[in-house]
């Protein structure tokens, strides 16, 4: 009578429909059972110091990933060599560029061109 009935359960004697698939979960059901974590295992359980520990290659972290090697190399006498240097203006070329400029513009103009540009190093234009 019960193998009219499924949900009364299935005879000692009926075989699962899907063979194959009732296998694999008593497979499955059997490792889980004997590959359960030890409560006392350090290495399923480990502590709160030990899991923030870096292990093997997770020593480096993000931020050394990215920022590189915080100890700076100093540069080497090849780089230094190869620096842009400034020009040197004198005291005396600057004055003449700026006498140069008031010449140029007039004095009307040269005190706008000043009070401009003085605005504009105060940030108020």
């Amino acid at each position: 009578a019960a193998d009219n009935f499924p949900a009364l359960g299935v005879s000692a004697n009926a075989r699962p429909t899907y063979v194959a698939a009732h296998n694999l979960a008593k497979k499955t059901q059997q490792q889980q059972q004997q590959s359960a974590p030890s409560l006392n295992s350090a290495i399923d359980f480990p502590t709160v110091a030990a899991a923030n520990k870096p292990q093997g290659n997770q020593t480096n972290s993000v931020r050394s990933r990215v920022m590189g090697n915080l100890e700076q190399k100093a540069p080497t006498q090849q780089a230094m060599s190869n620096l842009l240097q400034p020009p040197s203006i004198s005291a005396v070329s600057a004055k003449a560029t700026v006498e140069e400029i008031k010449a140029s513009l007039g004095p009307n103009k040269f005190k706008q061109l000043k009070r401009l540009t003085k605005d504009f190093a105060e940030s108020s234009l």
